[in-house]
């Protein structure tokens, strides 16, 4: 059985490898994109910066604001009305069937 044990070792360090080189390649794409975005950023000056910022959050909030102007116009919510909910709280709802509506079904009642 020792055998057993020394391949299941040699599994888990060839899984481990592979780990290891997928996330060497993750966390060089990150610093190269980190990388390139600072270097466009680093262009402007801080008060350009903060201008950008502002029109985004701007841009954004009024994105949010017309979407839900519009949504609000257009979806309206659907109207429940069942004869089983009560139309007020003090008075009765229609209840269950009526028992002359149903059909009795026995086994001993069928003919042939």
């Amino acid at each position: 059985m020792w055998f057993l044990k020394k391949k299941q070792a040699n599994e888990h360090s060839v899984n481990d490898k592979v780990a290891e080189m997928i996330a060497g390649r993750i966390v060089k794409w990150q610093r190269n994109a980190s990388q390139r975005l600072n270097q466009r950023v680093r262009r402007y000056s801080k008060e350009s910066q903060l201008r950008w910022f502002w029109l985004f959050c701007g841009l954004a909030l009024m994105a949010l604001i017309c979407s839900v102007l519009i949504t609000s116009r257009l979806a309206q919510m659907p109207r429940i009305r069942n004869s089983a909910l009560p139309v007020h709280i003090g008075q009765s709802s229609d209840g269950p069937p009526k028992p002359h509506s149903l059909k009795k079904t026995d086994s001993l009642n069928h003919q042939k």
